[in-house]
């Protein structure tokens, strides 16, 4: 498993190629292509005037300990108590975490990282843990030694996790931000994306302690680790340019196409004369960002680390400049920099421009963290006349606009917003529907509907942090990405926004191998949310595999699952949230055959009643639910006997009336049956030593109606024609593989009969011995119903007087294809098993046959049988003679080879292999 897509890379990559709009971190406009001459004016300056873009793929890794040796503890008081199941956890310990197959490229820059615990237990001790990486690149398991994971080396950077908050227990319990650690691990030279990651917990001697679930304890919640990152794919150089104007210059674009090289299309500028406005941006690709959106008017993500200016990313260039600051408030934010205002007139000013005039639709999109949570103006355009953001100092916050005479605003509940915490707030505004909508981390918390006005607009500068112009209700706190929109926002983009760099987690479970015909194969896949307040939909498909996967319910994680053939299948769970999709795939291998054969025989316990045999344990084995195949015969030399076989808990009297054996041999018929939850069927013995069971093989795939109705046709084809016989009546519905048995009543001469698909050509029919003084003689076969409503078959019969039609059942989901055949093999010449080859019939290799031996000897029981290549199992039968005219029949399947071949064996006399079909998966 384990193969997560960034499925919007790609979608970036096609629609950038067709010259659309994309919002993409920095927005680019690839509309109005010019011709070469223009680009060629455009690209004139020197290299110096190109600012090169780089395009930067964002991932996400999650992992969850995933062995008993990935987690330990060692007692911090001297180092030699270990424990591979670490109980307490933190504390007065050092405690290991090891996470495997952690894909990040060598490299990559860390966006977020942190652990996630559940608690198990309550506990609110005062407990500080310092956190540290085993400077390694890929470490081993925990071992049972001593020492272990103290002697192990750790990395430089380090993280104080410090007054752990109570504990309760079953909650779930995050880590301080971990990104320092694990990007010291994954710059290492040595660092390759999948390598093992260990994280080591220290408390101290006299510290409190935090016990939580490790692997052992519930492996289902055992620690796992949560990063996000970035990478920079590649960076191309100017070649086809597209033409785009802005009121500060004139830039060309080019666009390449992705190559099996690089992720996505990467942009180069240029410019037209001077008029180089800004060089360096970064071209920002991050799955939320994924969708078309022209309307980003401003975007500050405040990454810049150092100096007096904030840039903007949009395309409206609109720089903030950090006003009453010293350039050395930039700090941590929740997606990378971020920047802290005291309260004191500290605020970045943008100023005013076109861009920021919005007339009608708009949102305002930011994360905030209040030292002191007071009234402040978060955005401000003027307090007094225009559309503004704004903080109250009972935690709830508010978008307004100040439209003259009709003023109006969206506001929250109170108390949402505390200190110390970083808090996503969002709001949008709708001219057309007339609604402004507040959103808190993704989730709307007020709405505001039927407002008149639209947005007043006027000539102050866009400020952050504080009012325009004087720097009033100051923010007392951190902000970053602050965005400005003239759009109103859905609220999929805005959870989108929410979740910067991060993606939901699709676990597709743990590859399985399961057996062929197991139903209901239940997969354990999961799709979890990157945003707290977010949902996901699930969907499986199938990618590759030699059949068909059939799903209970696709859009479940935990499904069952069937397959129609063996073989190795990779099965891909795609998780959506939003405009956000990732996918795991889980590879599940499939043994066995669609047909096992066995050989095996059962009688019943008791006579003239229907009785329970259990078919799950040995010589039996055949598996819950299955299809079983069953001769039932006769052995009795001079008196008919009733037998059958049924469903356990059917009320059918499904018994048919077995003539004798005479002489030597058996006589038989052969059906089908399917086992119940438990792998029982109810079979019938007139006489349980003269009428026993044989059990033949079995289909692991598949269902099967079982039915008993009778019919005789009304016409006497004498001159070898066939008629159509309508079977809807009889419970077969149209396009249906049925199963009917044909029974000779006459008890002085054979009898031509057979069944073949409606309209067919093939002349499918056998000549059945007469039946002599009691009993019947029959031959059993399967046919497919027409697609018609009457669900139409073709039969033969010599003499509609003698000859009696049966429907035993039918496949309602069939083990595979079934292709009726009729065509005649000889048999092997030796009373040794021997190949016998039906390529010359048209029979596929690896498919299941369907066969009729047949004893065409007058006066003389022989030894017939059919089995795989390979096999040990002597899988012959001693059918009676035919007597003076006719066949003695006995259907069978067999598995053939990848030659189209079986092997079989007969002893001296007239034997024939009669090719009535097969089936293929």
């Amino acid at each position: 498993m384990a193969y997560v897509a960034i499925l919007a890379l790609l979608m970036l990559a096609s629609v950038l190629a067709l010259a659309v709009s994309y919002r993409v971190g920095t927005q680019i406009s690839l509309l109005d292509q010019r011709t070469s001459s223009l680009q060629a004016d455009y690209l004139a300056e020197s290299a110096a005037n190109h600012a090169v873009w780089e395009f930067t793929a964002v991932g996400s890794v999650d992992r969850r300990v995933s062995t008993s040796t990935d987690d330990s503890r060692e007692k911090l008081s001297d180092q030699t108590n270990w424990h591979l199941a670490p109980d307490p956890w933190m504390g007065q310990n050092i405690c290991g975490t090891r996470f495997q197959n952690v894909q990040i490229p060598q490299g990559a820059t860390i966006l977020d990282a942190y652990v996630e615990f559940t608690s198990a237990e309550d506990d609110s001790s005062s407990t500080t843990v310092a956190i540290k990486g085993e400077d390694s690149d890929n470490p081993s398991a925990f071992a049972s030694n001593v020492n272990d994971m103290y002697s192990r080396t750790r990395t430089t950077a380090n993280v104080s996790w410090s007054n752990i908050p109570t504990w309760s227990k079953n909650g779930v319990y995050q880590t301080p931000q971990l990104r320092t650690i694990v990007q010291e691990l994954v710059d290492r030279s040595g660092w390759s994306s999948g390598n093992s990651m260990v994280l080591l917990f220290e408390g101290s001697v006299s510290n409190g302690k935090r016990q939580a679930y490790h692997y052992d304890g519930d492996s289902v919640v055992a620690p796992r680790l949560r990063i996000s990152y970035q990478r920079i794919s590649a960076t191309l150089d100017p070649n086809t340019y597209f033409m785009h104007s802005l009121a500060g210059g004139r830039y060309g674009y080019k666009v390449l196409e992705p190559t099996s090289t690089t992720l996505g299309t990467v942009a180069t500028v240029g410019a037209h004369g001077s008029a180089v406005v800004k060089q360096g941006h970064v071209m920002r690709l991050a799955p939320e960002e994924s969708t078309p959106l022209p309307c980003l008017r401003g975007w500050w993500t405040m990454d810049e680390t150092s100096g007096l200016t904030a840039g903007d990313s949009s395309l409206s260039l609109g720089d903030g400049v950090l006003t009453n600051l010293a350039g050395n408030e930039w700090t941590s934010g929740t997606i990378s920099g971020g920047i802290e205002l005291s309260g004191s007139t500290d605020r970045i000013v943008v100023g005013n421009s076109a861009n920021l005039q919005l007339d009608s639709n708009m949102s305002l999109s930011m994360w905030v963290k209040p030292n002191v949570v007071q009234n402040s103006l978060l955005i401000d355009k003027g307090f007094s006349d225009s559309y503004y953001m704004y903080l109250n100092s009972n935690g709830s916050f508010k978008l307004a606009c100040a439209s003259g005479g009709a003023n109006w605003e969206v506001s929250s509940a109170s108390s949402l917003i505390t200190a110390g915490s970083w808090y996503h707030l969002a709001g949008t505004f709708d001219d057309t529907s007339n609604e402004a909508v507040l959103y808190l981390n993704g989730t709307e918390v007020a709405r505001t509907t039927g407002i008149s006005a639209s947005i007043s607009n006027n000539s102050s500068d866009l400020v952050i942090g504080a009012s325009s112009p004087s720097g009033g209700l100051a923010l007392n706190g951190y902000v970053d990405d602050v965005r400005v929109y003239g759009c109103a926002l859905t609220p999929t983009e805005v959870s989108d926004i929410s979740c910067p760099g991060l993606i939901p987690v699709a676990d597709a479970g743990a590859d399985q191998s399961v057996a062929l015909g197991q139903s209901g194969v239940a997969m354990a896949g999961s799709g979890v949310a990157s945003c707290p307040s977010g949902s996901v939909s699930l969907l499986w498909t199938q990618t590759s595999g030699p059949g068909t996967t059939t799903f209970v319910d696709a859009t479940l994680g935990n499904t069952g699952v069937s397959f129609s053939s063996a073989g190795v299948y990779v099965l891909r769970l795609t998780v959506t949230e939003g405009t956000k999709t990732a996918y795991d795939e889980v590879s599940m291998t499939v043994t066995g055959s669609l047909y096992e054969e066995v050989f095996a025989e059962f009688v019943s316990p008791q006579k003239k009643a229907w009785r329970d045999i259990d078919l799950s344990g040995s010589p039996y084995n055949v598996p819950a639910n299955a299809v079983v195949e069953v001769a039932i015969y006769n052995k009795s030399t001079g008196k008919e006997r009733e037998g059958g076989v049924r469903r356990n808990g059917s009320s059918l009297n499904r018994r048919i009336d077995i003539h004798e054996a005479e002489g030597g041999g058996k006589d038989l018929v052969v059906m089908h049956v399917q086992t119940d939850d438990s792998s029982i069927i109810e079979c019938y013995s007139e006489k349980t030593n003269k009428v026993k069971f044989y059990l033949l093989g079995y289909w692991t795939t598949g269902t099967y109606e079982e039915l008993w109705s009778s019919f005789e046709t009304d016409h006497d084809e004498g001159h070898g024609e066939w008629a159509s016989e309508s079977l809807s009546s009889h419970g077969v519905p149209s396009n249906k593989i049925a199963e009917l048995v044909v029974f000779n009543t006459d008890s002085s001469k054979e009898r031509e009969t057979g069944m073949r698909e409606s309209g067919s050509s093939l002349n499918r029919r056998v000549d059945i011995h007469e039946s002599e003084g009691n009993g019947e003689e029959m031959v059993s076969m399967f046919v497919k119903t027409s697609s018609s409503a009457s669900a139409t078959i073709d039969v033969y019969n010599e003499d509609h007087n003698d000859l009696e039609f049966v429907v035993l059942g039918y496949w309602s989901t069939p083990p595979g294809t079934y292709t009726q055949a009729f065509a005649t093999v000889s048999a092997p010449s030796g009373s040794n098993w021997a190949n016998v080859d039906l390529s010359s019939t048209g029979a596929p290799a690896g498919a299941v046959a369907h066969l009729l031996l047949e004893n065409y000897t007058h006066n003389n029981q022989l030894q017939v049988g059919a089995r795989a290549v390979g096999s040990s199992i002597d899988r012959w039968f001693e059918l009676h003679e035919a007597e003076s005219g006719g066949g003695d029949f006995m259907p069978i399947h067999v598995e053939l080879d990848g030659s189209s071949i079986f092997e079989g064996r007969k002893t001296s006399g007239s034997v024939r292999y009669r090719v009535i079909g097969w089936w293929t998966p």
